[in-house]
């Protein structure tokens, strides 16, 4: 139920162009705080037609991330999230991504408590990404 709520949102916000502005109220106002989760079917609609308003953090090791990563993301490390949580933008819709979406889970809730408009990429790199692009046949970087 969840999962098809959010792609009826997603869906509606990408056929009409919005700001990032529009975009975080309608997240704000229709999500479940709780539960911040996208699919990958949904983060790839995103990054297809509204890539402006999207912020996509990696935080698996950077040689994971050289080996390969979802496009447009930006990597840093778990441990060194201090340093990195004063770049973040509070104007964007903020995706966080690990291997298997349980410490992506741990940093969403603590950026959501901190006022960032943050998901979790359902099932991280290894669960959710990866199976995708190749149930898909799409190509990643």
């Amino acid at each position: 139920m969840y999962n098809i709520l959010l792609s009826a949102i997603f869906s509606i916000l990408l056929l009409s162009p919005s700001s990032s502005t529009d975009i975080i109220m309608h997240i704000n106002t229709n999500l479940d705080t709780h539960n911040r989760i996208i699919v990958s079917k949904e983060l790839t609609d995103i990054i297809k037609n509204n890539r402006d308003n999207l912020y996509i953090l990696d935080i698996r090791k950077s040689e994971d991330f050289q080996a390969g990563h979802i496009p447009g993301a930006i990597n840093h490390l778990w441990n060194g999230i201090e340093t990195t949580q004063k770049t973040l933008p509070k104007d964007k819709i903020i995706v966080v991504y690990c291997y298997t979406g349980k410490t992506a889970n741990k940093l969403v809730e603590i950026l959501s408590n901190q006022g960032y408009n943050v998901f979790s990429l359902e099932g991280g790199w290894l669960k959710g990404w990866i199976p995708f692009i190749y149930n898909t046949n799409c190509k990643h970087t």
